[in-house]
C-alpha cells in the first residue's frame, strides 16, 4: 500500500509541476495497464518496477522553473508547499502532520502566501514591466503557507516588515529569518548533512526569489524520490 501510495504521489506531482492533466480520460489506459503489470508481485519486485516508471516519467521536477500559480492549480500549490514543509519539520524533529496545512475545517486554514506584496513600485529596481513583476511574484520560490488572517494581516507590507511575522510561523516560513539558524541543533544537522542550501534572507530580491524556488526543487526531490521505494520495500 506505501508503494503504490507513493507511486500515485510521484505521479500527480510530476504531472501537476509540469502542468499536464490528471484527467481520468487521459489517465484511464495508463493506470490500468499499470494495474495489471504490478498484480501479484511481492514487495522487492513491486518496488523495482514502481521505481523504474517513476525514473521513465517524461516529466522531471525541474518544472518547478516554469510554474506559475494561477485560480486552476491553487490546490496543487497548497499541497506542494504543506507536504515540503510537513517533511523539514518532521525531518527536524517538530511534530507536524500534513492535515496542519490541507485542512479547511479549521479555525486558521492555511493558505499561500506570496512573499513579495503586490505592490509593483516596490521592484521597479529590478523590473522594467509589471508583467514580469507578476510572473515571477507567482512562482514557488515566493510562496510559503501561513494561517487564514496572518496572511491578510501585513501581506501589503515590504518583505522587510513581514520578516519578523514569519519567524512565528512554521518552518518553512521560518527559513526565511536569521534567527531561525540560531540554537536550533536538530534543523541545522539535518539540513547540512543532507546538504539542502538553506540560507536566511534579510532582504528578499529576484535573486533570493530564483534561489529559494532551486531550494524547494532540492526538498522535492527528496520526497518524491525514485530512490524512495526501497527504503519503503525495506522498512
Amino acid at each position: 500500500l506505501q508503494l503504490v501510495a507513493h507511486y500515485i504521489d510521484c505521479f500527480g506531482v510530476y504531472r501537476s509541476i509540469n502542468q499536464r492533466t490528471l484527467g481520468q480520460s487521459a489517465l484511464r489506459y495508463t493506470i490500468f495497464s499499470l494495474v495489471k503489470e504490478i498484480r501479484n508481485k511481492n514487495v522487492d519486485e513491486l518496488a523495482e518496477i514502481l521505481k523504474a516508471k517513476v525514473e521513465s516519467f517524461d516529466e522531471s521536477l525541474d518544472g518547478i522553473w516554469d510554474f506559475n500559480l494561477n485560480q486552476q492549480n491553487k490546490r496543487f500549490v497548497r499541497y506542494f508547499l504543506a507536504r515540503i514543509t510537513q517533511f523539514i519539520e518532521d525531518k527536524s524533529g517538530i511534530n507536524s502532520h500534513i492535515d496542519n496545512y490541507m485542512a479547511d475545517n479549521i479555525k486558521q486554514p492555511a493558505q499561500i502566501e506570496h512573499i513579495w506584496a503586490d505592490i509593483f513600485d516596490y521592484h521597479k529596481d529590478e523590473f522594467e514591466q509589471k508583467s514580469d513583476f507578476n510572473w515571477y511574484r507567482n512562482t514557488f520560490g515566493n510562496l510559503v503557507l501561513l494561517p487564514k488572517g496572518t496572511n491578510q494581516s501585513f501581506n501589503k507590507d515590504p518583505y522587510e516588515k513581514k520578516l519578523p511575522h514569519y519567524l512565528k510561523q512554521n518552518l518553512l516560513a521560518q527559513t526565511l529569518h536569521p534567527d531561525c539558524y540560531l540554537r536550533n541543533p536538530n534543523f541545522s544537522n539535518w539540513y547540512m548533512a543532507e546538504g539542502i542550501s538553506f540560507k536566511p534572507n534579510t532582504s528578499f530580491k529576484k535573486k533570493d526569489l530564483e534561489e529559494r524556488t532551486g531550494l524547494y526543487e532540492q526538498i522535492a526531490m527528496k520526497i518524491w524520490s525514485p530512490e524512495n521505494f526501497h527504503e519503503i520495500a525495506n522498512y
